[in-house]
């Protein structure tokens, strides 16, 4: 289970602490250079956020993301996942280019944080981090014959 931490840190820590199974706190980072880092100590996931929203993205503009029967709740989880865009801007401290996402439209993106949690969570990964890059499988041949 991934879950917002903020803004409401007490809540997100009375939701970690009594939800009965293994719960991370997610805190999305601009600055983050290496993947997602799950942290048992703290329960935190720390993510730099337009990674996680340009994976997010790439699952749903190559159809791996299929919603259920038409309804008003599947109508507002796809407009607000479409309610993000990624948009180049000078990083003001550092005086470079960065690309980031922004709300857009009536700035609600509630669900479309709740893909990118979801996408954490649905890693499978609970030791270290969580790798943009697929590790092909090893086969070893045991010749002890």
């Amino acid at each position: 289970d991934v879950a917002d931490i903020g803004p409401y840190y007490e809540a997100a820590r009375k939701y970690q602490k009594n939800s009965g199974h293994k719960t991370f706190l997610c805190q999305y980072s601009d600055t983050q250079v290496n993947d997602a880092m799950f942290n048992d100590n703290t329960g935190v996931v720390k993510v730099n956020r337009t990674e996680i929203f340009d994976l997010s993205q790439r699952c749903i503009l190559q159809g791996h993301v299929r919603l259920p029967a038409r309804c008003p709740e599947i109508e507002e989880f796809a407009r607000q996942c479409c309610n993000c865009a990624r948009f180049e801007e000078v990083d003001k401290r550092k005086g470079i280019t960065v690309n980031r996402y922004r709300p857009t439209g009536d700035r609600q993106d509630h669900f479309r944080n709740a893909l990118n949690y979801f996408i954490l969570a649905a890693s499978g990964h609970r030791i270290a981090t969580v790798s943009r890059y697929k590790k092909k499988r090893q086969l070893v041949a045991n010749n002890t014959g």
